[in-house]
């Protein structure tokens, strides 16, 4: 992991200690808690660091022999943190102290990607990369229970999906990366969504 203040000043790199691999595939900085820097490694899981990079330290509960994928912490509640392995998804509730595996019906899969409503904390979004059973899952209870996002008018092609964003005008759009069929903006319609079986994506377009 490297650092810097200024381009033009160059880069540098972050020790994170004896014994901690230092293959790095996800970085997360809390937006609340300054100088707490969440990263996912190949083989010794998800070290943290409180001091904005100085010193690091290892959390328990997660495999540290599996690669992780995605970090994503709530923008709200900076105890709630998510973390998607190339097997599993985990959460937290208490800054990385327990973990809870997967959470209600959400399949085993490679979770690439995490979404957190900034407007609705409750609401989390994971696109598994998972070659068959992948896909596009949304939480509206913060990650306890979950149902596949899929629209009546139209399936996504590829359910291997490897990144995700929010559309920065609409709260309501998002744009989902797939591994072979391009780029798809996903109209959702939350409110209708909640506390029913009803699908909550309206539409899923190819850009």
């Amino acid at each position: 992991l490297y650092r810097t203040y200024d381009v033009a000043k160059g880069w540098e790199k972050l020790p994170f200690g004896e014994g901690v691999n230092e293959n790095v595939f996800a970085v997360h900085a809390s937006p609340l808690v300054p100088g707490t820097i969440w990263v996912g490694t190949a083989t010794s899981g998800v070290i943290v660091s409180t001091d904005d990079g100085k010193t690091w330290s290892k959390t328990d509960g997660i495999p540290q022999n599996i690669p992780i994928s995605s970090i994503t912490a709530d923008p709200k509640r900076p105890n709630y943190i998510y973390v998607g392995t190339t097997q599993s998804f985990y959460l937290s509730r208490d800054g990385g102290r327990t973990w809870i595996r997967r959470g209600g019906n959400l399949p085993l899969g490679n979770y690439a990607s995490i979404l957190v409503n900034p407007n609705n904390t409750d609401e989390v979004f994971v696109a598994s990369a998972l070659e068959n059973d992948g896909g596009v899952f949304f939480s509206d209870d913060a990650g306890m229970r979950w149902r596949r996002i899929d629209s009546k008018d139209m399936k996504l092609p590829s359910r291997r999906v490897w990144a995700m964003a929010f559309d920065p005008n609409d709260p309501n759009r998002i744009f989902a990366g797939s591994h072979s069929s391009g780029v798809y903006r996903i109209e959702l319609k939350l409110e209708a969504a909640k506390n029913s079986e009803e699908s909550p994506v309206a539409a899923a377009k190819a850009n």
